[in-house]
C-alpha cells in the first residue's frame, strides 16, 4: 500500500514539473520568434520566413524532450537547421520575451562574423541560420520546468552549407 503511494506521488509530481504550457505561452512565443526572425531578415534583404506546422510539432518535441532529460544537445534531425538556446532563472520571463531574447542572442552573433571572409564558425553558426536566404520556413518550440527554458527552432531548407555562404548571408 505505501509503495502505491509513493509511486503515485512521484507520478504526481513528474507530470506537474513537465506539464505542457498553456496555449497562450505557445502562441505568445512563436509570435515573438516569427516577428524577430523576419525583422532581422528583412535587414539583409532575404524572403521572410513562414511557420511550418509540421516542423513545429518537431522542435516542440525536441524542446519538450531537452527539457524532460535536463541536457542541452542538437539533435540532428536530418534536412532541417536547428538553433537551441537555454535559459535558468528562479524568475523566467514571459515566454514572448523568451521568443525575443532567444532570436536577438542568435542574431548577436553578427559581431563576430566576417562578411569579406563568409563561411562557418561556431561562434557565429546560430546568426547565420537566422538570415539564411535559401531557408523558407520554419518552427519553434519552448519548453519549461525547473526554473529553465529550453527553445528549438528548426529550419527548412536547413542553413549553413559551406561554400554557400556569400550568397546566402547578405550584408544589411
Amino acid at each position: 500500500m505505501n509503495s502505491n503511494r509513493i509511486v503515485l506521488a512521484i507520478l504526481v509530481l513528474a507530470c506537474s514539473t513537465f506539464a505542457s504550457l498553456p496555449t497562450e505561452c505557445i502562441d505568445a512565443f512563436h509570435s515573438a520568434v516569427l516577428k524577430a526572425h523576419n525583422a532581422y531578415r528583412v535587414q539583409h534583404h532575404v524572403p521572410q520566413l513562414t511557420i511550418n506546422t509540421t516542423v513545429v510539432n518537431i522542435a516542440m518535441k525536441y524542446a519538450e524532450k531537452l527539457s524532460s532529460t535536463n541536457t542541452f544537445q542538437h539533435s540532428y534531425t536530418k534536412g532541417l537547421g536547428e538553433n537551441l538556446a537555454w535559459m535558468s532563472s528562479s524568475s523566467l520571463p514571459s515566454c514572448e520575451t523568451l521568443g525575443s531574447n532567444f532570436v536577438k542572442k542568435w542574431y548577436d552573433e553578427i559581431k563576430d562574423y566576417d562578411f569579406s571572409n563568409p563561411g562557418f564558425s561556431s561562434g557565429t553558426g546560430h546568426f547565420t541560420q537566422v538570415v539564411w536566404k535559401g531557408s523558407k520556413s520554419f518552427g519553434c518550440g519552448l519548453a519549461i520546468a525547473n526554473n529553465q527554458a529550453y527553445g528549438v527552432c528548426n529550419y527548412y531548407p536547413p542553413g549553413n552549407y559551406l561554400r554557400q555562404f556569400d550568397s546566402n548571408v547578405l550584408r544589411i
